[in-house]
């Protein structure tokens, strides 16, 4: 029967105890314990930190009481309370226990049954020994300590390592003042020091020069920086202002491979929380009105699949943004795949103007116009390709899909450059709105390399057919009337023009009908609209000239008889000669007998008026035809006594009542009148008497005596003149 001794203390209680040399020597009953050389503990401790998964043996189990002993006064508290150190003969069977001892303690002759346990052994020529090694052992290590010292101990002997790394990276830091070891030195501290409160002093320092370098960093310290928990670290850590302002200067000029991983950072998971918020408030500052830099890079981003995700949520699809990145895309060159994603992109984020950049450049020119329209027909991005693309191509595009926008944008080009009208087929109703728009735009109205009179014969069979292009002719109205005027289909045309295009033409070509009757063409019977314009255009210049009056008056129109006489006493002489036949042969068909008596009364100013008397005489007085057969070098046909019945009409209707004292003065006695009757009746005897001989000068006697008390009445003259010469002098009139 074997007897044991133990010693048995609560874990509670174990933990502070510090020295467990005494209850060992009483457990064994020696006087003392062999304490380990330094070489020997060297190599436990390297061993006991190594990162073995097999457990370390030491094979002198005379030294190994002192061993555990030297281990156990350097182990702080919650280290002691999970030590273990165990003697065996055998390895344990049946795989590792769940807490397996620090190190197993095994006789010399079983040590080829360890063979998988590495062997704790002081070997010539071993490397130095580790920081937490030396530390372990006591050297002084005040950089160890001060680590160390801030630090939650666990009950992991390895936290040594950790330790020790912290310091290293410590002295590292304060040698080389940087980011990257700032960077490294918290990553490793936090691990030690979970809490804010804890290792303050050492995490401040690494935050000092965070806050002093940061901003300038470069996009791997940044990087690195995204997995640093803010909540281990004390509060107003400079951290988040230090990503946000390196986010704020290096983000614009980021490379397309560099951005990717940057921004993939940024998914559910990848980073710390304040790291993505820093970095996303920047960006989104950037966005929202990017400069010229950021709008490039933007554009190549924009290119990447890998990117989509992050742009949707940071860039906003506004139409700035959208400005500001086709304007930076001006001179960029990118691969197909890339143009490919912009190009879906811009579709996703309703961009027509990026949209037609990445067709102008994925697309031949010929099918840029088609590939945006199939996408936008909003005129902004339309706009974008047809100030880029060649102008044959923008307006065979135009022609092609006859849109109004695209009309409109063509006709900016052609505004511009002429020439590019110069193919214009006019019989198509594409090129003819695309001229429409064209001059609505206020490019020339005539393509220069056309003639004029085929293009507007053009027009004008449109509208015949029934496909008038009515804006070309309100633009084009004072160009087409001669053209008009010579359409063998005029007569048609008033009907087919829609109301606006006739009352824009048809004054015109009215005009111009008059202009040519003024030059002294003929017009025979013309369509009712167009001879109403006629007679509108004369009615409202109140006078025209003999020949448009001619021609007026030969055609069905209703001129009235009075504007016939205004328009007799306002013409001058010289323009009756070619026409007053015609004008007479007018007057006398529509029995205008004051126009006629106009036109008598006239000639005697006027002789050339005397032929269109001549021509309608059926419609005047007895008296007035033998008048005019006398002026005319005809033979006179009239009654007798016409002379006499005249020289009575006058007198009856002049001097009613003056008839004795004209009779007496005229050397006539007044008993020879009748003292009765009517004044008409009392003149015809007086004027038959005189023509009798009762006054010595016959009839002339009483038209002196007339012309005295009416010396300017021309029908006085005419009959003194008549009387004395019986053929007055023609082209002459009384004076």
């Amino acid at each position: 029967m074997v007897r044991s001794e133990v010693a048995v203390w609560s874990l509670e209680e174990v933990g502070s105890v510090d020295d467990l040399r005494p209850v060992m020597e009483s457990l064994g009953s020696v006087a003392s314990i062999r304490a380990p050389t330094d070489e020997l503990m060297g190599a436990t401790v390297e061993a006991l930190l190594s990162q073995e998964t097999r457990r370390p043996i030491l094979q002198d189990l005379d030294v190994w009481p002192g061993v555990v002993a030297a281990i156990w006064a350097r182990l702080w508290p919650a280290a002691r309370r999970s030590f273990s150190a165990r003697v065996a003969i055998s390895p344990p069977q049946g795989g590792e226990s769940v807490s397996p001892p620090w190190l197993f303690g095994v006789p010399p002759t079983r040590a080829l049954q360890w063979s998988e346990h590495p062997p704790i052994k002081i070997a010539a020529g071993a490397p130095p020994l580790s920081r937490a090694a030396k530390w372990f052992m006591g050297s002084e290590d005040p950089v160890f300590s001060e680590v160390l010292s801030g630090c939650t101990l666990t009950k992991e002997f390895g936290l040594l390592r950790q330790v020790a790394r912290a310091a290293d990276r410590v002295d590292t830091l304060r040698e080389f003042p940087s980011v990257r070891h700032a960077l490294d030195l918290l990553r490793t501290v936090v691990v030690l020091a979970p809490t804010p409160d804890a290792a303050q002093t050492v995490k401040r320092e690494a935050l000092v020069q965070l806050e002093v370098g940061l901003a300038d960093a470069s996009r791997e310290d940044v990087l690195s920086s995204s997995n640093l928990d803010l909540d281990k670290l004390p509060v107003g850590t400079p951290l988040p202002d230090g990503v946000a302002a390196w986010t704020l200067r290096r983000a614009p000029a980021l490379r397309t491979e560099d951005a990717k991983e940057f921004l993939d950072r940024l998914a559910p998971g990848r980073a710390c929380e304040w790291w993505q918020r820093s970095v996303s408030q920047s960006l989104r500052h950037h966005f929202a009105a990017p400069t010229p830099q950021m709008a490039t890079t933007l554009l190549h981003w924009l290119g990447q699949p890998s990117l989509t995700v992050c742009l949707q949520a940071l860039l906003p699809a506004t139409d700035a943004v959208e400005q500001c990145i086709v304007d930076a895309s001006e001179s960029e060159s990118m691969a197909r795949s890339e143009l490919v994603h912009v190009r879906a992109q811009a579709i996703e984020r309703n961009w027509p103007l990026l949209h037609a950049w990445a067709v102008l450049m994925l697309e031949p020119p010929e099918a840029a116009i088609r590939a945006q329209l199939d996408v936008f027909a909003s005129l902004a991005g339309l706009s974008f390709l047809c100030e880029r693309l060649p102008g044959d191509v923008v307006v065979s595009g135009a022609v092609a899909k006859p849109e109004p926008q695209m009309l409109t944008l063509a006709a900016r080009r052609t505004r511009r450059e002429p020439g590019l009208l110069d193919p214009i087929d006019a019989t198509q109703s594409a090129w003819r709105g695309l001229w429409t728009a064209h001059v609505v735009e206020g490019g020339v109205r005539w393509p220069s390399g056309r003639k004029r009179d085929e293009l507007g014969r053009a027009l004008i069979d449109a509208a015949l057919a029934g496909d008038e292009a009515t804006q070309l002719i309100l633009e084009l109205a004072t160009d087409l009337p001669e053209i008009a005027l010579d359409h063998p289909q005029r007569p048609l045309l008033w009907d087919a023009l829609s109301v606006p295009g006739r009352d824009a033409l048809l004054p015109l070509v009215a005009s111009a009908l008059i202009s040519r009757c003024e030059e002294g063409r003929s017009f025979q019977e013309v369509e009712r609209p167009l001879a109403g314009a006629v007679l509108k255009s004369v009615r409202q210049h109140a006078r025209c000239s003999a020949r448009v009056l001619a021609t007026l008056l030969s055609w069905d129109v209703s001129l009235d008889e009075a504007e016939m006489i205004i328009q007799i006493r306002d013409l001058a002489c010289p323009e009756w000669a070619p026409v007053a036949e015609s004008v007479g042969r007018s007057v006398l068909r529509r029995g205008w007998r004051r126009a006629a008596e106009e036109l008598r009364q006239r000639s005697w100013s006027c002789s050339d008026l005397l032929v269109a008397a001549e021509s309608c005489r059926e419609l005047l007085s007895q008296w007035h035809q033998f008048e005019l057969s006398c002026r005319s070098g005809r033979t006179p046909v009239g009654p007798d006594d016409i002379f006499t019945k005249r020289v009575a009409d006058l007198g009856s209707s002049l001097a009613p009542d003056g008839l004795e004292d004209l009779w007496e003065r005229a050397g006539g006695k007044r008993k020879k009148l009748n003292r009765h009757g009517s004044p008409d009746v009392r003149w015809r005897e007086a004027a038959t008497l005189a023509h009798e001989g009762a006054l010595d000068k016959g009839l002339m006697a009483l038209v002196q005596e007339l012309l005295l008390d009416f010396p300017h009445n021309l029908d006085l003259k005419e009959v003194k003149r008549l009387i004395t010469t019986k053929t007055p002098p023609r082209g002459g009139g009384a004076q």
